[in-house]
């Protein structure tokens, strides 16, 4: 199922085909304490929008909840943070390390 198929996560997947990062962000906000996937897609994309301090917050609850391994969502998590430069994860939880490595980058933490 694609984003924008799944019940919860399809407003942010219809905002984000419409360019809206900070309004998919919105959405899916309310969401990360309780679904992972959300947590996950959520993180993802508050990095796009350009909210780093609520994509650590998700990146966190994903990792401190329990393991993604199999979301009913299909595709990859797909980072692009240069005109060259990507990052692709499949959507599991070892993609929330990968982005969470990266928001903390992006915030100066270590």
């Amino acid at each position: 199922m694609g984003l924008e198929r799944h019940p919860l996560l399809g407003a942010a997947g219809t905002l984000m085909a419409h360019g809206d990062s900070a309004g998919a962000w919105r959405s899916l906000a309310p969401l990360v304490a309780s679904d992972p996937q959300a947590a996950l897609v959520g993180g993802a994309i508050a990095l796009q929008a350009g909210d780093t301090g609520g994509a650590i917050d998700a990146l966190e609850s994903l990792l401190s909840g329990p393991k993604l391994d199999a979301p009913s969502v299909d595709g990859a998590v797909v980072f692009a943070f240069s005109d060259e430069g990507m990052i692709v994860f499949d959507v599991n939880s070892l993609a929330g390390v990968g982005l969470l490595v990266y928001a903390y980058a992006r915030a100066g933490r270590q």
